[in-house]
């Protein structure tokens, strides 16, 4: 008998269906998390390690089949609820994916099985909550995944242009192997 796995979520795009996680925790953690900030706890006590591990495990149903990605990328967008300039190579976002890591959705988080891309992005509504909202996908599916409008950061017309502008990348890519 065959078995059937659990994936949270698919989204398509092209015809090609792809498989992701999605989970999505409250609180103002950017205090919290900061790398220089030996205090990992929240207000009332708890351990930031054991908050993120719970509520990985509170978000699916992981007592069955579920599918498990060899190689995977986790997407982190923070949502911060003002423009205060905020460092996200200062924060360690380590207890937060050791616990999707315990969840066993993905085989380990070294290297060579996980990669990881952080963004920032403001809360667009005063009724919404500072959060971090994450994306667990297998790697090939990435650049499908990105162009299915399922994320979605605050970047300008001008940004945009300036990372898909071809001509400007292969330009940056010959000086770098200049120097090499």
């Amino acid at each position: 008998m065959k078995k059937e796995y659990y994936v949270a979520h698919t989204v398509e795009h092209n015809g090609i269906k792809i498989p992701y996680y999605h989970f999505v925790y409250f609180g103002e953690f950017h205090k919290i998390l900061l790398k220089r900030n030996r205090k990992h706890c929240l207000r009332d006590g708890t351990d930031i390690r054991e908050f993120f591990n719970k509520i990985s495990y509170h978000q699916y149903d992981f007592s069955g089949n579920y599918t498990v990605f060899e190689k995977a990328i986790l997407i982190t967008i923070h949502y911060f609820e003002n423009n205060i300039e905020r460092d996200l190579d200062n924060l360690n976002y380590k207890p937060l994916i050791d616990g999707i890591r315990k969840t066993g959705i993905i085989k380990d988080d070294s290297w060579q099985h996980l990669s990881l891309m952080h963004f920032g992005n403001l809360i667009s509504d005063e009724d919404e909550d500072e959060r971090i909202e994450v994306y667990v996908i297998p790697q090939s599916f990435l650049v499908d995944f990105l162009l299915t409008g399922k994320i979605t950061i605050n970047l300008s017309e001008k940004h945009f242009f300036e990372i898909t502008n071809r001509e400007e990348v292969d330009l940056i890519k010959k000086e770098s192997l200049g120097f090499w």
